[in-house]
């Protein structure tokens, strides 16, 4: 079985023809143009749309237009404002030196001066910021922007992130 990775999210509908516009979770679109299929997700996880076809796509400012041949009202495709688009890792934009993709991000120990602080439990996006919702080592849950001023290094192989900021986790 292969690992499926988010790679973009559905912000609204398009046109008359029932496109959706997307935004990219990597900025960049090109492996977009080689998807076939793809998989949509409620952003909660409950809701599932398997193995949609691509009928089309075009870039349009900064999002991706994609036209899929089961949906075809603006209706319709107003009621996947949210989801999740799901693909095989092997597909989603491929990662440079030093990257890693935020679902990566799960699991890791959070560490602030050589002490373990929390794991990140989820992401999420918030327009241009990557959100990381990090458990506590006491138990709470704390939201911390993904940002350099407040998260230093990452090493997924490691599992670890280190803070730059302890107040953050307050």
């Amino acid at each position: 079985m292969t690992e499926k990775i988010a790679i973009g999210v559905i912000r609204t509908s398009h046109g008359v023809r029932g496109e959706v516009k997307i935004h990219s979770f990597s900025g960049e679109t090109d492996h977009f143009f080689r998807l076939r299929r793809v998989e949509l997700r409620s952003s909660d996880g409950e809701r599932i749309v398997p193995d949609l076809a691509i009928e089309s796509i075009k870039t349009h400012s900064n999002s991706i237009i994609v036209k899929f041949a089961e949906i075809a009202t603006p209706e319709q495709a107003r009621t996947y404002n949210g989801y999740l688009v799901y693909v095989d890792k092997k597909e989603a934009a491929k990662k440079r030196r030093d990257e890693y993709y935020a679902a990566e991000l799960c699991g890791v120990r959070v560490v602030y001066g050589g002490d373990e602080r929390g794991t990140v439990t989820s992401t999420w996006e918030n327009g241009d910021v990557t959100m990381l919702d990090v458990e506590t080592i006491d138990g709470r849950t704390v939201i911390v922007p993904f940002i350099k001023k407040f998260v230093g290094p990452v090493n997924v192989r490691a599992r670890t992130m280190e803070l730059l900021v302890d107040w953050i986790l307050e």
